[in-house]
């Protein structure tokens, strides 16, 4: 009984070694592999920081984002020529759900009421034609 268990428990570790061989071929980069395994944390640190630390997040400007990004489909979108030539309110209404389908992302609705409204203002000012 004790040979069976024993043969039965040296398979199952062939396996997973096996398996972990093959996992680390094709998944891991397995010639850095395990290689500052015993180094003291402060030697595999790079750039000088903290473990925790993250980088700032790179901010780009509203107008950037919302208002010169939706350029190229925006041009498309103006060019029609139902666009063209309906009446100014229209026209409008039209920009306006343009934007709201198009251009505005899930973070646009986490903007304060002050950025949504300048945003919006440079957009149809940019676009909106009379």
């Amino acid at each position: 009984m004790r040979i069976r268990n024993s043969i039965a428990l040296a398979v199952v570790v062939l396996l997973l070694f096996v398996s972990g061989i093959f996992y680390h071929l094709r998944y891991g980069r397995h010639d850095t592999f395990m290689s500052n395994f015993l180094a003291w944390k402060h030697e595999s640190r790079s750039g000088g920081r903290d473990v925790g630390d993250r980088r700032p997040p790179q901010t780009i400007p509203l107008s950037a984002r919302y208002v010169d990004k939706a350029a190229p489909d925006v041009a498309i979108f103006v060019s029609t020529p139902e666009f063209r030539k309906a009446p100014l309110d229209i026209r409008r209404m039209k920009l306006l759900e343009f934007f709201t389908l198009k251009v505005a992302d899930r973070d646009f609705m986490l903007l304060s009421d002050a950025d949504k409204k300048k945003v919006l203002d440079l957009f149809m000012q940019r676009y909106l034609v009379p």
